[in-house]
Formats: structure tokens, sequence, C-alpha cells
């Protein structure tokens, strides 16, 4: 068995999740949640999380959140939904998140036009059964924006991977 610090997949995690974590920790996309009606870091975290899903339920979110206390996600969900539409939710999160990669990496835009067709290939190749959050986000259309669409890629598979994790989560009791 390959060496965990020599893994294929802990080399794409390297790549993928500081591509994808802008989302949650950068103060433009927080602001861009409350600025489209989310209230509070929760709140516009498993809003955007969870927006790809459409207005699911609280227990939708928690079942798919499955490492996350239950009242933490009740205490967000249902109430994002009667704040912002999960479309607004959408175009904030990518667009923020374009911005942030665009302020971290001025040269992100050349890097997108080189590898978003790659990435395309791996979410279209990636098994979708039983990959909720995976499923629900390689279901969006591809945004015109090559950051965006970069973003959009990387959070598609940093899903499939976090999907993974519940998997096991609950086969392990």
């Amino acid at each position: 068995m390959p060496d965990m610090e020599d893994s294929y997949a802990r080399t794409l995690w390297t790549v993928i999740e500081p591509v994808h974590v802008v989302t949650y920790f950068s103060p433009e996309c927080v602001q861009a949640y409350k600025d489209v009606g989310l209230k509070g870091y929760w709140m516009g975290y498993f809003g955007s999380r969870a927006a790809p899903m459409g207005p699911v339920s609280p227990a939708v979110v928690e079942s798919t959140f499955y490492g996350f206390h239950p009242k933490l996600v009740r205490r967000a969900i249902p109430d994002a939904w009667k704040y912002a539409s999960t479309e607004d939710i959408l175009a904030a999160r990518r667009q923020s998140a374009a911005k942030v990669l665009r302020r971290i990496h001025p040269a992100v835009d050349e890097v997108a036009a080189k590898v978003n067709p790659l990435l395309a290939k791996a979410v279209e190749a990636a098994p979708g059964p039983g990959y909720t959050l995976f499923s629900a986000n390689r279901e969006l259309s591809t945004p015109d924006d090559p950051v965006e669409a970069l973003w959009q890629a990387t959070a598609s598979l940093r899903e499939h991977r976090g999907d993974g994790h519940i998997a096991i989560l609950v086969s392990e009791g």
C-alpha cells in the first residue's frame, strides 16, 4: 500500500483543496454571503455549500453534512432559504471565489485556460451514485468565466472527496 504522502489522492487534495476552500474562509466570500442576505458565518457556510441541492430541508442538510452537529445545521437551515435564493447564493459563491483567486494568484486566468479541460474530464468521469454534494455540484451549469469554472470544477471534485468521507463515517457507525 502506498504511503499517504505519496498517494495520488493526497497529491490531488493538495492541489484542489486550496482552490476550493477560499469560498469558506476568505473575507470576500464571507462578505458575499452576507451581501445576499445570509446571517452569520454558519448560515453562509451551510447555505453556500448546500445551495447546489436547492432549498432542501434541514434533515437533508444534516444527512449530507453528517460530520456536523444537527443543531448547528438547524440554526442555519431552513432560514438561509428565507433570506436568499439558492440561485443568488450560487452566484455569490462562484463570483466571490473567482475574485479571491484572482487576488491571490494574478495568473489564474492562464492556469484556468490550461486546466479547465482536464478538470472537466475528471468531473465527468467521476462516479455519482451515493455522492450527493458532488452530483449536485456537477449538475450546475459550467460558468462562462474561466476562473469561476475552475472554482466550480474543484468544488465538484472536493465534494466528491467529502461525500466519500460521509460514506466511511456511516459505514463505521
